[in-house]
């Protein structure tokens, strides 16, 4: 009896590890949300960096980028090609992002000039991996196409060269992640990025 309760012990060490290493189970929204997730770090050539090392400068960098690219309508215009973003705003993204704020802003608002679209540049997360203490671990493609390509940016690469859509490989990352106070959320706590 001792033999079969420690056989079945292994056993299910053996599949906790199993999963550990080779990946959990990803549904398909989690893997779009992930993907969109990490889209806006490629898009600001987010280095690699451990949450102790993250600097107000590089936060700043980031939110702002986001903010320009992705919520420019919101944003209030100085002139044809300079917007105007709010210290709170750049907080929020922050926050979000990386689970923390700019500790000292220089000013109320930023003065950022506008996105450019010549290259579009986005990720998809290839696997999450639980780790311990409430961790997980993603990794993942960052891919780049001319502005303006239509393409899915969740579909496989092998789908888009069957429609002839030029897409080149930036780099690959990895990303700790812990969850968000809002649920299905993650905040990330550091991140390493391969160029190609």
């Amino acid at each position: 009896m001792r033999s079969i309760i420690l056989w079945a012990a292994t056993c299910t060490v053996f599949v906790v590890l199993a999963v550990a290493c080779f990946g959990a189970s990803v549904s398909a929204d989690e893997k779009k949300q992930l993907d969109d997730f990490f889209t806006p770090l490629a898009e600001a050539n987010t280095q690699s960096f451990k949450q102790q090392s993250l600097t107000d400068s590089m936060l700043q960098d980031f939110a702002q980028l986001f903010l320009v690219c992705h919520e420019a309508k919101s944003l209030r215009n100085k002139n044809r090609v300079t917007v105007l973003i709010p210290a709170a705003r750049v907080d929020d993204v922050t926050e979000k992002y990386f689970g923390r704020k700019v500790s000292r802003h220089a000013s109320a608002e930023y003065e950022v000039s506008s996105c450019s679209n010549d290259v579009e540049l986005f990720s998809q997360v290839d696997e999450l991996i639980a780790l311990a203490n409430d961790r997980f671990e993603a990794r993942g493609t960052s891919y780049y196409v001319s502005g303006g390509t239509k393409l899915d940016r969740h579909a496989r690469p092998d789908t888009w060269k069957k429609k002839g859509i030029q897409v080149g490989t930036y780099a690959t990352f990895t990303a700790v992640l812990k969850p968000a106070a809002e649920k299905g959320q993650y905040v990330i706590v550091e991140y390493t990025l391969s160029p190609r």
